[in-house]
């Protein structure tokens, strides 16, 4: 009877012993760093009251269980966000360094709590004033920065390992970028996310729709316009740079050959234009001007090869309208596959500045930039170019690493010069 309750009394101790342990985890959720401890049980020895034969168990009498060890969980936690540039986690194994004591004979300590600071005299220190130790680096050949020694086989620092002190690492002399180092995607699908309004002088072969669909224009597709109500009708036709169309067409590949058409066909008392991705006509004669757009394949009398395209056939028809004197009329926009690499650089003031990339794709594996200040604070020059890519999407031999000159307005020396450097991956 005095063994049971002696059993129940040490289990009820063991589980205060572990109710206290966990009371404590909790206690401590906000402390920083924190590991919880995990209480662990095993039973006692055993009171034999029988022994057992060969074909019998032995009659034993538990006396309870104690406690087996109370171990410290190093799981992972959680990071938490911080304001504080001295607040540092470790995610993974680790630990920080701490020392404390003489310099001479210091004390060493381990610790996951990364909320430190700076002392008075610039070191980095725990909430306990322990100094937290690190490698120290050294200054680099240029002078532009430090540096930090390595063992080439194991990667392991082979400086001194010693109190955090940035007294002397405060500044660093300012030195203005000579190079930017960009990577994107330019998408070649037929269906894109990013486009823009096109300019003049990107081919039809690459435009798109506003819907970001590709038009799909083919060499030889064709459509024909009428400028007086249906009495004369113009066949354009889209060919290939270097191509001739077929006979009794006029050919174009840019969005520009196709305006230089229209307006030579169009005469004298309208004005064809392209201005915001549209192609516009302006009538500046005293009649009204008679605009019909018709696939060619409705012409019976066309003698060639009528080649329609829909989509653009579609982004034309958009000029099928009565024009009055002194108004316009604008086709559907037309649209090129276009993305903004967002990039900066610092001048030899150690001055921030954004500068944004952009590129148009112009034709098949090929792509303008053009280079722009987006707060206004400078001017550039040389600051526009074009990308050659090759069948692979890899970059060509032919593009080279254009250099754009840069002006400032803060004060900074007048020419500055950035290398764009493409990275063909």
């Amino acid at each position: 009877m005095d063994a049971g309750f002696w059993t129940s009394q040490n289990a009820l101790l063991g589980s205060q012993f572990a109710m206290d342990t966990v009371s404590n985890n909790i206690a401590n959720i906000n402390t920083v760093g924190f590991k919880q401890n995990v209480t662990n049980f095993q039973d006692l020895i055993y009171q034999t009251t029988s022994a057992g034969t060969a074909s019998t168990n032995p009659l034993q009498i538990g006396l309870g269980s104690q406690i087996a060890s109370n171990s410290i969980d190093l799981t992972q936690g959680s990071i938490q966000p911080s304001n504080v540039a001295t607040n540092i986690a470790i995610n993974g194994n680790g630990f920080f360094m701490v020392q404390n004591g003489p310099v001479s004979s210091p004390n060493y300590y381990f610790t996951r709590a990364g909320n430190f600071s700076f002392d008075g005299a610039n070191n980095l220190v725990d909430p306990n004033g322990n100094f937290v130790d690190g490698w120290t680096a050294s200054p680099n050949s240029t002078g532009s920065g430090y540096t930090l020694s390595t063992n080439p086989q194991t990667g392991v620092p082979t400086s001194a390992v010693g109190p955090i002190n940035i007294s002397n690492y405060q500044k660093v002399p300012a030195t203005a970028s000579t190079y930017i180092k960009m990577q994107a995607n330019l998408d070649s699908s037929s269906s894109v996310n990013s486009y823009s309004p096109a300019t003049s002088n990107i081919g039809f072969n690459v435009l798109f729709d506003s819907n970001g669909n590709s038009l799909n224009v083919q060499a030889g597709n064709n459509f024909q316009i009428s400028y007086d109500g249906g009495q004369t009708w113009h066949t354009y036709e889209y060919v290939p740079s270097g191509s001739a169309p077929q006979p009794n067409t006029e050919g174009f590949s840019t969005i520009g050959d196709l305006v230089s058409a229209m307006q030579n066909d169009v005469g004298s008392n309208a004005t064809v234009s392209f201005n915001n991705g549209q192609i516009t006509i302006t009538n500046n004669g005293t009649q009204n001007l008679n605009i019909m757009v018709r696939p060619t394949s409705q012409d019976t009398s066309f003698t060639g090869t009528a080649s329609d395209n829909t989509a653009l056939d579609t982004a034309m028809e958009a000029l099928n309208q009565i024009v009055l004197p002194n108004q316009s009329v604008n086709s559907q926009t037309l649209n090129a596959a276009s993305h903004t690499v967002n990039a900066f650089f610092y001048d030899s003031t150690g001055a921030k500045h954004n500068l944004d990339i952009t590129f148009n794709k112009i034709n098949t594996n090929q792509w303008s930039y053009q280079a722009t200040l987006p707060d206004n604070d400078g001017t550039l020059s040389n600051n526009t170019g074009v990308i050659n890519f090759d069948a692979n999407g890899g970059l060509s031999p032919s593009t080279s690493s254009p250099t754009i000159n840069v002006s400032l307005n803060n004060g900074a020396p007048n020419s500055s010069r950035l290398k764009l450097i493409p990275n063909n991956s």
